[in-house]
Parts: C-alpha cells; structure tokens; sequence
C-alpha cells in the first residue's frame, strides 16, 4: 500500500504538506474560534478573548463543549502524526 502512496505522490495525484493542519482543518478550526474565514461562525476566541461573551449559563456550556471538541480533534491530529512519523514516508 505504501508504494501506491509513493506513486500518488510522485505523480501529484495527492498532495503533501508539512504542516499539523490540513488547509480544510484550518478552515474548521477557523469556523469555531475566529471569523478569518467565515464570518458566520461561532467566533469563540474573540468571544471569550475580548469579554463579549453572554451571561447564560447555557451558552457558556455550549461553547466549553465546542472548545473541549476542538481541544480533542487537536489532539488526536498530533497523536495522529506521531504514529504516522514512527513510519516514516520513503521519499522517492
């Protein structure tokens, strides 16, 4: 399988980075914390960064779920890069 792979790459087929983050990632992390991509998103950086966030006790839960959400999608990114780096890609 990992051959294929090679060839995928070699022939441009997929794309390589060397970053945590794919760009669609980034993208998503972006919806919830900040509105750099999308201006109708949940903003929650800002909210909490600069005290316009709400006094409803509801909200606040919503918004600690939707940070513990994207605290553990960060997470299993990196667990995932590490086992991936313990196999490291041959580079044609």
């Amino acid at each position: 399988m990992r051959d294929e792979i090679d060839l995928l790459i070699r022939d441009k087929k997929v794309l390589t980075e060397n970053t945590l983050f794919s760009k669609e990632e980034v993208k998503y992390f972006n919806f919830h914390l900040n509105k750099k991509t999308y201006t109708n998103g949940y903003d929650l950086r800002n909210k909490y960064l600069h005290g316009t966030n709400t006094q409803s006790e509801q909200k606040h839960e919503n918004d600690y779920y939707l940070i513990l959400k994207i605290i553990i999608l960060a997470l299993l990114k990196i667990e995932d890069d590490i086992l991936i780096s313990t196999n490291p890609v041959r580079h044609i």
